[in-house]
């Protein structure tokens, strides 16, 4: 049993859409723990701050996304603990609470209404450009605007191909939807931009952009 050396700790708000999760999940020798709002994190090596915060982090976006709830988290309270420390290591374990699921496209990885996988955040720490657009998904959530929608758009963009209208495709492909589907979004956001009348609104513009978002993770995390 390995004791802990050290916790960041710090409440989800806003607190109501995670009253029922409860889960633990342990990565590369930290263990992030939820309990409706309280969530921490453990590092049983090291103090190594900046790694227990992206990792909070990145597991409240993704529970944002599922949730479709502007979630945030910021750390208030950080502890050192020494050899007689009482925070004890076991094995990987994810207890989990799922949510109310909703119908259509339901990726493995992340889904509507249930908490994120211990695979996904592990498939996250290891992909910095996909933890990117997860954390441009969850900034358009809190504040809907159309600089962080056309963030959103090309992170996914450069996540997905080479080039804007390869990377298009892909995503369109990857949702199960024709191409024209994904380039609706970027014609909409560019007649935003230009203050013409788009074909989709920002909030579908949003809607689908998650789906890509979602279908990625699918595809490039369902395999590790």
């Amino acid at each position: 049993m390995l004791t802990a050396k050290y916790v960041v700790a710090g409440d989800i708000v806003p607190a109501d859409p995670v009253r029922s999760v409860d889960e633990i999940i342990s990565l590369n020798d930290l263990r992030l723990t939820v309990h409706g709002a309280q969530l921490q994190v453990e590092d049983f090596r090291d103090e190594r701050y900046e790694d227990a915060v992206h990792l909070a982090r990145t597991y409240v976006d993704a529970l944002g996304l599922a949730l479709r709830a502007p979630l945030s988290w910021k750390p208030s309270r950080t502890e050192r603990l020494g050899a007689d420390g009482t925070h004890e290591a076991s094995a990987s374990v994810s207890a989990r609470v799922v949510l109310v699921a909703s119908t259509g496209y339901k990726p493995r990885m992340l889904k509507r209404g249930a908490v994120p996988s211990p695979e996904l955040v592990t498939c996250l720490s290891k992909n910095p450009g996909l933890s990117e657009a997860l954390a441009a998904a969850a900034s358009l959530y809190r504040e809907r605007s159309f600089l962080n929608a056309w963030t959103l758009l090309s992170l996914l963009r450069e996540e997905a191909g080479a080039s804007q209208n390869e990377g298009l495709a892909v995503l369109s492909r990857l949702s199960g939807k024709p191409k024209e589907w994904g380039n609706e979004v970027a014609t909409s956001l560019n007649r935003l931009r230009h203050r013409d009348q788009p074909s989709l609104d920002l909030p579908e513009c949003q809607n689908r952009m998650e789906t890509m978002l979602m279908a990625l993770l699918d595809a490039r995390c369902a395999s590790l």
